[in-house]
């Protein structure tokens, strides 16, 4: 079989599969999640949130800054080790717990969105003012920093309502984008190599106090996942048992047995 024509009629077939409207008149978008539940990204519902089956396994495996960021080779750190280790510096300083659960959650959409990176959102806006140039008002760049979002809010509503707390408001906001803006920067200079050029504004943000801890490091995937799932239990009681089925074994016992 010429391989060329093989890989079209394979890209063909899943271009037509994709293609099958839900009720609404919308197209569905699938996403395999670690469990092997498929959820539609167009279309984010309460119980398509499961935490321990995906939500847990995809953000102890998704590497901040694209894998820039890490104590070692092959140990990252985190989107995982970043919502956990940033919700108990929130405790630390003498935050609400209600806070240090908001911070827990925020970066959770991630595990169905992903974690596209502000360098790599500016330039796809970027790229998309270049490819489709407008003469006034507001350009495709525009709208693609509005569709992520909009991507993003949508899931947060769905994971929100799952765990069954109100969404942040406008001053709780602002304390979580200050405190991620800050865990950031620690981080960049706790496992980063020295940029070769100044990241800006970002630079006069005060470092976080992280009392004897002293540096932050990774932490092992089993244990990140039993520390994000026991603070959900302990800041939101109800959570896992609103959220959506468990459709998988515990992501540890499952990972034992693969490597067996």
């Amino acid at each position: 079989m010429n391989p060329a024509r093989s890989y079209g009629e394979l890209t063909a077939r899943a271009a037509r599969a994709s293609s099958a409207q839900r009720d609404d008149g919308n197209t569905p978008v699938y996403k395999q999640l670690p469990s092997g539940r498929m959820v539609d990204l167009m279309a984010p519902k309460p119980e398509d949130v499961c935490f321990t089956g995906d939500v847990a396994p995809a953000l102890v495996n998704l590497a901040r800054f694209d894998g820039a960021c890490s104590a070692a080779p092959g140990k990252p750190w985190t989107v995982m080790d970043h919502s956990v280790a940033g919700a108990d510096i929130l405790i630390s300083h003498g935050a609400s717990p209600r806070l240090a659960l908001l911070f827990l959650l925020h970066d959770c959409h991630e595990a169905y969105t992903g974690d596209i990176t502000t360098p790599a959102q500016n330039a796809m806006a970027c790229y998309a003012d270049r490819a489709f140039p407008e003469q006034g008002g507001y350009g495709a760049g525009y709208a693609i920093k509005i569709g992520l979002a909009d991507f993003k809010r949508a899931w947060d509503e769905a994971i929100f309502a799952a765990v069954g707390v109100p969404l942040p408001d406008a001053e709780e906001k602002r304390a979580i984008r200050e405190h991620d803006l800050r865990m950031m920067m620690t981080e960049r200079n706790h496992m980063m190599a020295p940029p070769w050029r100044t990241w800006g504004a970002l630079e006069s943000l005060p470092p976080l106090k992280l009392g004897r801890a002293g540096r932050l490091s990774p932490g092992k995937p089993n244990d990140l996942i039993t520390g994000f799932l026991t603070r959900l239990d302990k800041w939101a009681p109800n959570a896992r048992a609103k959220a959506g089925p468990e459709a998988m074994e515990p992501f540890a016992t499952r990972q034992a047995r693969t490597d067996r």
